[in-house]
């Protein structure tokens, strides 16, 4: 789901393995209801609240700082919708906040199952 390449500590399997356990946290703790942008410890994410215009509940991904966070967070809602297939890459532009609200009950009950393949 995301594509980054510049850190060799983290494999593309490692990522997603990090921003799944992320995904499964917000679930978990009821914060998966809009999906917005933010800021952790100086640098942007990609985040979870429980209401329009909240704080940040749960990190799904850090961004880089000079990563888009709308477009990023765009992207990986068009992703979470069906609208767009692949990976989520990195763009930049000006920085500001947006929420987005994802009904991700029915997203898990029309969400194509993947195979256990490693990526690479």
């Amino acid at each position: 789901m995301e594509d980054w390449h510049n850190n060799s500590e983290w494999t593309p399997q490692k990522r997603c393995e990090e921003v799944s356990s992320r995904f499964q946290e917000a679930y978990d703790n009821g914060s998966l209801q809009y999906i917005g942008n933010g800021w952790e410890n100086n640098q942007p994410v990609i985040c979870t609240a429980r209401e329009k215009g909240d704080d940040c509940v749960t990190t799904l991904m850090t961004l880089r700082p000079k990563d888009d966070p709308i477009k990023m967070t765009q992207n990986m809602v068009n992703l979470l919708r069906g609208r767009a297939t692949g990976v989520i890459r990195h763009s930049a532009t000006e920085k500001s906040t947006q929420y987005f609200e994802i009904d991700f009950d029915k997203f898990l009950q029309v969400a194509p199952v993947e195979d256990d393949t490693p990526l690479d």
